[in-house]
């Protein structure tokens, strides 16, 4: 079933509350409107501040206090954008113009010809409608795709297609030390709330160095710097963020510590290289994700970072220039890998 529609009327005519219920007490009593009533402007902003999930203004122009073209210039400064419907004389050409300029979606005449405000209200939900789902969509894709990824494909729907490209990138991997360990001693809920805990904090700080999440693998990040915008500097953003994300660790702990727990702790590699990104998969369940050598590396190579530590490969020291300070090197083989 759908959500009602929220409705206030604004209106300093005494019979028109009870003339508007009787109308509508059928569509009211099966959860399809929800109606309010205030007698000016003034009464309609309180009422708003009340009630911010109403969606339309029903409003007449001609009111004590505040008036329907005052309300309206409120209405558009609102965070809600309110549809709203003016009630004028007929033939007030002039006010109709200027509260269809101030953002009015549509206007009705006075006398209010209730067939008239019907049909005026079902255009009103068609057009609620078609902004809940799109909002249902953006949130949706937003809590899979970062929001990059996100605004390319509401932009360009053919950004679904499949396929990939050739690009330079910087590879960050996180991974919990000791996780595993603590997920025996824990409750799987309570596994889940603390790894929500520490992804969402982490999740903050990639977001502000222009990361894109490729995915979770449990309590590992996988993060792409440089796509799917191109960044020529991604590779100073990859290890600021992975310092930054070492930061970031004191108030996942300070949780912690409140729910009586160690403190946790994470090691992060970050590598640069070519790779293939791109919508992987098939037509029928596909993601944005990052394929090649420099991926496998960067996996490797988190299992040699130390709890605390960042380690990062001469690739994206090379990258990222004299911005990064080395405390220390080491030189590793690989296996798999030709170069150390």
């Amino acid at each position: 079933m759908e959500a009602a529609l929220k409705i206030l009327f604004v209106d300093d005519e005494p019979d028109l509350a009870p003339l508007i219920r009787q109308k509508f007490r059928r569509h009211v009593r099966d959860g399809q409107l929800d109606l309010e009533f205030a007698s000016d402007g003034v009464e309609a902003l309180e009422t708003l501040d009340e009630r911010p999930d109403i969606e339309v203004v029903v409003t007449d122009l001609n009111m004590p206090r505040m008036d329907g073209l005052t309300l309206l210039r409120h209405l558009r400064k609102r965070e809600r954008q309110h549809k709203a419907i003016v009630v004028t004389a007929y033939g007030d050409m002039e006010n109709i113009r200027t509260a269809m300029n101030q953002g009015a979606f549509d206007f009705l005449t006075k006398p209010i010809d209730l067939g008239d405000l019907e049909v005026t209200i079902n255009n009103a939900r068609e057009l609620v409608e078609r902004e809940r789902e799109a909002s249902f969509v953006r949130e949706a894709i937003g809590r899979y795709l970062s929001d990059e990824v996100a605004q390319a494909i509401l932009a360009d729907p053919d950004a679904l297609a499949l396929g990939g490209e050739r690009r330079e990138v910087s590879v960050l991997m996180s991974d919990l030390s000791g996780f595993s360990a603590l997920s025996e001693r824990l409750e799987p809920e309570r596994v889940v709330e603390l790894l929500n805990i520490y992804l969402g904090k982490m999740t903050e700080v990639i977001d502000a160095y222009g990361g894109t999440i490729d995915e979770f693998i449990g309590d590992a990040i996988l993060v792409i710097f440089g796509a799917p915008i191109p960044r020529e500097d991604h590779a100073e953003r990859a290890v600021a963020c992975a310092v930054a994300m070492q930061r970031a660790m004191s108030d996942v702990n300070a949780v912690m510590a409140e729910r009586g727990l160690s403190d946790l702790a994470m090691g992060i590699a970050v590598n640069t290289g070519e790779v293939v990104v791109g919508n992987i998969g098939s037509e029928k369940r596909a993601k944005y994700g990052v394929v090649g050598s420099p991926v496998n590396l960067t996996s490797r190579i988190q299992t040699l970072a130390a709890s605390g530590e960042v380690v990062i490969t001469t690739a994206t020291r090379d990258a990222a220039g004299p911005t990064v300070r080395i405390e220390s090197t080491r030189k590793v083989s690989m296996k798999g890998f030709a170069e150390p």
